[in-house]
């Protein structure tokens, strides 16, 4: 009798518990569409990975989570190469570590990771929440092991 009663009780619960649950979504913005734009490298002496004295990339969607990727380079102002990334994947991170200087911070923002290869650990593009509309590009140049690392800001 008893038992019956408890399993009364915890089905009545279990009822009325899932009846008042709602559930709670986070609408984030589209990932591709969000960063579409033409970005330009910062000064920099790194090795660049194409030739040429300037480097701009172009970032448009092809769908929701992935864009295509451009980039060009000029030498004295004149196109001289490009790669292109047809489909690269758009990854988002919720980044809750800001800290401007040694203030920390406590909200969060979206972080954002587009992988150019399928491999997602060589060459990608990442931008977080420290710098406003800056990508930094991490590739490995042609012959080395080290990884390399380039600014971008939106123009």
């Amino acid at each position: 009798m008893v038992n019956l009663r408890l399993l009364g009780g915890l089905f009545l619960l279990v009822i009325t518990g899932g009846m008042s649950c709602t559930k709670n979504t986070l609408n984030l913005p589209e990932p591709a569409q969000s960063l579409a734009g033409t970005y330009k490298i910062q000064a920099t002496k790194n090795p660049l990975p194409i030739k040429g004295d300037d480097i701009t990339l172009v970032i448009k969607p092809t769908a929701s989570e992935t864009v295509g990727i451009v980039v060009k380079s000029s030498l004295n102002g004149q196109l001289i190469d490009s790669l292109t990334y047809q489909k690269a994947t758009v990854e988002q991170d919720f980044d809750n570590s800001l800290a401007i200087g040694n203030v920390s911070l406590r909200s969060v923002c979206i972080s954002y990771t587009i992988y150019l290869t399928p491999q997602k650990s060589a060459d990608f593009l990442k931008m977080t929440c420290t710098e406003t509309n800056v990508f930094y590009y991490y590739y490995t140049p042609v012959g080395q092991t080290g990884t390399t690392i380039l600014k971008f800001k939106k123009v």
